[in-house]
């Protein structure tokens, strides 16, 4: 959700929603101990490319709303 952020706060939710619904759908891969690669929040707790992916992805999106300027509201910009 904070690297869809800049697109807008209404519209950055849907970037996971999407996400997760394509793993529950097609990402459960060869059965359901092992998910399809993309498909990382899926896998076994103990995959270390999850927790690493899962990291990757939190850093890349605190950058990026950090980076990004963002856009006054609808409020701010009534003021």
């Amino acid at each position: 959700m904070l690297l869809a952020s800049p697109l807008g706060w209404r519209t950055a939710t849907i970037a996971p929603t999407v996400y997760l619904l394509a793993v529950i759908v097609v990402g459960a891969g060869e059965d359901i101990s092992h998910p399809a690669p993309w498909a990382w929040i899926a896998a076994d707790d103990t995959a270390r490319a999850s927790w690493l992916l899962t990291a990757a992805l939190v850093a890349g999106g605190t950058a990026a709303y950090l980076i990004v300027p963002r856009r006054a509201t609808d409020a701010e910009a009534r003021d």
